[in-house]
Formats: C-alpha cells, structure tokens, sequence
C-alpha cells in the first residue's frame, strides 16, 4: 500500500516522533492486495465449507462435490449481483460527502 500526503506529517508531543492522521492522507490500495486478499478468503471459504459438510456427510466424495457445487453456484450468484448493483445509481455521487452516514 502506498500514500500520497495532503499535508506534512505533525509533530506529535514526544520529542522527534510524528504521526499521521486520516486526513493527512489518501490511501491507495493496490489490485495485487485485493486479489490477495480475495484468494485467501476463498480458500478460507473452501476450507470450512469442507468440513462442516464433511462433518455431516462424513464422506469424501460428497464433500468435494458439494464445496465444487455451492462455490460455483456462489460465484456466479456474486457476479450476477453485482452486475444488478451496477446498474442501480441509489448510493453513487459525484460530489465528496461531507459526512459518513450509515
């Protein structure tokens, strides 16, 4: 991850030290950590998939058809909704907000 600095860092009260805050800073996040960080929770996904079915079924066969079954079924249900969202403009603005509501 890399920053790009609005202002310099300030000085905080121990002698040398700086910090920076939030609003100092623009953070920019790399497509490599994001696919990162997809595939390691997939395999997260996968991992416990797996045994909780296998807990269940307590065989193999099953189990490895059912994570290959509901992961496919899983990615392409994400895919068909995010295709949906795209298309939805509730949320989107072009302005900076001035405040974060949930």
């Amino acid at each position: 991850m890399r920053h790009a600095l609005n202002q310099p860092p300030k000085a905080s009260h121990s002698a040398g030290a700086t910090h920076r805050t939030i609003d100092d800073m623009k953070t920019y996040v790399q497509a490599k950590r994001s696919l990162a960080k997809a595939i390691t929770f997939r395999t997260l996904i996968v991992c416990s998939d797996a045994v909780v079915i296998f807990l269940f079924t307590h065989r193999w066969d099953t189990t490895i058809g059912l994570v290959i079954a509901t992961n496919l079924a899983g990615t392409t249900l994400y895919f068909i909704h995010e295709r949906i969202w795209s298309r939805i403009s509730w949320g989107r603005s072009e302005d900076s907000p001035t405040s974060n509501p949930l």
